[in-house]
């Protein structure tokens, strides 16, 4: 299953805990999400939280605040980034 999800305030740690649980409970596999108040910096450590084993990609070489994230369980889904921008990400 893939999701969207327009996150607003992922810098709280309650939205990583509410994201957790929904790809747990939803059984999703992948999801991509819009988010542009997150620095750089923080997103390893937010991903790392919410599904530390699933592999992810983001646009953030192409605005420093990453707005679009692509998240993915590698056990059941091969994604390889084959291009990006500030709009998208093309896999």
């Amino acid at each position: 299953m893939l999701v969207t999800w327009n996150v607003r305030g992922f810098n709280q740690e309650v939205r990583h805990k509410e994201m957790r649980l929904f790809l747990r409970r939803n059984k999703v596999n992948m999801i991509a999400i819009c988010e542009h108040r997150v620095r750089e910096d923080r997103v390893s450590s937010i991903i790392n939280k919410i599904m530390p084993s699933w592999e992810w990609c983001t646009n953030s070489a192409n605005n420093v605040r990453g707005r679009i994230w692509v998240i993915w369980n590698p056990d059941v889904i091969n994604f390889t980034t084959v291009e990006n921008s500030v709009q998208h990400i093309h896999g």
